[in-house]
């Protein structure tokens, strides 16, 4: 059985013990190992993008530093068995392979295999292929319904879940000119699978060319690109850019017209069909802050703007917030989309297609300004 075979590897390789005593030395917290076992994995093995569940020879994988994702998890379960923690092995379908049918649990259904750590009475899901997701967080791609429990007493299905989101916080200070040019600073904070997703492409491409990528996407010229946080897991990762956008809002006479969204605005619905015959699955709850400040030219007052409104989806499955108002020469916008529930079926679909319709409009609509 996979019980005993994965038994068999977790408890055989005894040459970890002394790197699993170094990596905990000094450490009495059972979290405070499991972080530790974890980091020590994603820094020694670099995931070779294979998705397998069966593990190859952990000896010469740890010397390789490279395996595929059932060499690294099964390398994690076992370090974390010779730290006293209780662990097991849990085969599952990624969102790529395909959803499980549980009355058929045939072998071939899986693709993929991660950890469950028991401590106390709490089950905390592990997996170490990916460097920039803290431990407490497992891969998109593993979240697809159940999992089953490959264990002599725990043996079983188990919800496949996260409490994480893919959030980012956007903050635009901005300040317009009679001509229409705005200039000023935007800040960028992701947390959740858009931090890791942020520091995989950083990592990758390098200062420069991420800096170079980002700003051609969003037609700004930015005088000055700073980062922070890239490194710590535990934190977002911030972006700050000090930009000028030449063409983004327009003057026409005594008459500014200027969409507040200088980025992240929801153009089209994604949802383009009048029909559908599969669910919607989102994979991870998100949510999208975006907060704006206009300083408006001297001389200026506004002449239209669009009204604040709150758009719900049923069963708080996902909710947009505009919030809008003008005080002290300046126009103030918080604009919050968040989408809750992950999974919606095809009976949901009219009500979500209409959802983003409506977001599209409001996000659409302009801020007119009138000299004199």
């Amino acid at each position: 059985t996979e019980d005993e075979d994965f038994g068999l590897v977790i408890e055989k390789s005894g040459f970890l013990k002394e790197a699993t005593a170094k990596v905990t030395a000094g450490v009495t917290d059972p979290l405070q190992k499991i972080e530790a076992i974890h980091r020590y994995v994603k820094e020694n093995v670099a995931w070779d993008g294979t998705e397998d569940y069966y593990p190859g020879d952990l000896k010469k994988i740890l010397e390789k530093k490279k395996g595929t994702s059932g060499d690294i998890n099964v390398l994690l379960a076992s370090m974390l068995d010779k730290a006293g923690i209780s662990v097991d092995m849990v085969l599952l379908s990624t969102r790529s392979h395909g959803f499980i049918r549980q009355a058929y649990p045939m072998t071939q259904q899986f693709n993929y295999v991660i950890c469950a750590a028991r401590i106390q009475d709490k089950v905390l899901l592990l997996d170490a292929t990916e460097k920039y997701l803290p431990y407490t967080v497992i891969p998109e791609r593993c979240l697809n319904g159940q999992g089953l429990v490959i264990s002599k007493t725990n043996h079983g299905w188990i919800p496949i879940e996260t409490k994480v989101k893919a959030k980012s916080t956007i903050n635009a200070d901005l300040k317009i000119a009679g001509d229409a040019e705005i200039t000023g600073t935007v800040t960028i904070s992701d947390e959740g699978y858009n931090a890791r997703s942020t520091r995989t492409e950083y990592h990758a491409s390098g200062e420069k060319e991420f800096t170079k990528n980002f700003l051609e996407a969003k037609r700004w010229e930015a005088s000055k690109s700073e980062y922070a946080d890239l490194h710590d897991l535990n934190k977002p990762v911030r972006q700050v850019h000090t930009i000028t956008i030449p063409d983004h809002a327009t003057a026409a006479g005594d008459i500014i017209y200027i969409n507040p969204f200088v980025t992240n605005q929801l153009i089209q619905n994604p949802f383009k069909h009048d029909t559908r015959t599969y669910p919607i699955d989102y994979g991870v709850p998100s949510e999208t802050v975006y907060m704006f400040k206009l300083t408006i030219p001297e001389g200026y007052t506004v002449h239209e703007m669009p009204q604040s409104k709150v758009i719900a989806l049923p069963q708080n499955g996902g909710r947009y917030m505009y919030n809008i108002s003008h005080s002290n020469g300046a126009i103030i916008l918080t604009s919050i989309f968040a989408i809750n529930r992950t999974l919606f079926t095809q009976a949901d679909y009219a009500v979500l297609r209409e959802f983003y319709n409506q977001v599209v409009a409001k996000q659409a609509e302009q801020i007119v300004l009138k000299k004199g």
